[in-house]
């Protein structure tokens, strides 16, 4: 079986749901979506809503690895974290790479806690 390629600018529906057509630029699509995405629970277990990555891990009180499934292509990528709880918090993103990436994550004392998080890389992939 003969593999091909497929090429368009524009990808475009119909408007079969509600009535209306609508179109997007694939550049948006390579370059303006988000190429992995976690929910975890606070000991880094992957709570069922995750997309390009391939493993986690606990690494300690607030300090949490994620592995992609598939690679990017720089570590210059733009990374979101946050904290789903009912008290102060922050998420940020410590180490990167091209295979992943770490997380930590603070209560509103900066003390580091394990938190339940949600975390996003948009970049290119490799």
């Amino acid at each position: 079986m003969a593999n091909g390629t497929i090429a368009f600018d524009t990808l475009t529906t119909s408007g079969q749901i509600d009535g209306t057509a609508r179109s997007i630029d694939t550049d948006f699509l390579l370059n303006g979506c988000a190429k992995s995405y976690t929910f975890a629970n606070s000991d880094a277990g992957l709570t069922g809503d995750s997309f390009n990555i391939s493993s986690s891990s606990d690494d300690g009180t607030g300090d949490y690895s994620f592995v992609f499934t598939n690679n990017l292509s720089t570590n210059n990528t733009v990374y979101h974290g946050t904290i789903f709880n009912s008290s102060m918090g922050v998420c940020t993103i410590a180490a990167r790479a091209t295979t992943g990436y770490d997380a930590r994550t603070f209560n509103d004392a900066n003390t580091a806690t394990d938190q339940v998080t949600g975390t996003s890389a948009y970049g290119v992939l490799a």
